[in-house]
């Protein structure tokens, strides 16, 4: 089911910002991002995504960020700082399809870890 507005928020909750969807699926939250990720968004998002991973009940988030065309050192801040929430909360969180000069970005930022290969 493809969501505005996560699965059992409260009614007026501020909306995902444009170029973000969730999906739920029983125990996992896709989180499909396709706007740039930089100084102009990253606040924005990194509140919106903390209030989502904070009230999933998902024990898989999956990051899709195939469609981010540009990431700076703000928006790796962002995917980092969602992957610590999520697994401070111990939820498995994951990117998928970062772009080469994302991968090349989050490595050379030390956050590698991020783009390391799913367990299937």
């Amino acid at each position: 089911m493809m969501l505005g507005v996560h699965e059992g928020e409260e009614p007026g909750a501020t909306p995902l910002p444009s170029g973000v969807v969730t999906t739920e699926e029983g125990d996992r939250l896709t989180i499909t991002i396709s706007t740039d990720l930089d100084c102009g968004t990253g606040p924005g998002l990194y509140a919106r995504l903390r209030d989502l991973v904070v009230i999933t009940r998902a024990r898989l988030i999956t990051m899709d960020i195939a469609g981010v065309d540009f990431c700076d050192c703000a928006g790796a801040r962002v995917l980092a700082a969602i992957h610590r929430l999520a697994s401070d909360q111990g939820i498995d969180c994951r990117l998928r399809g970062p772009r080469p000069h994302v991968v090349w970005l989050l490595q050379t930022l030390d956050a590698g870890y991020l783009t390391a290969p799913e367990a299937e």
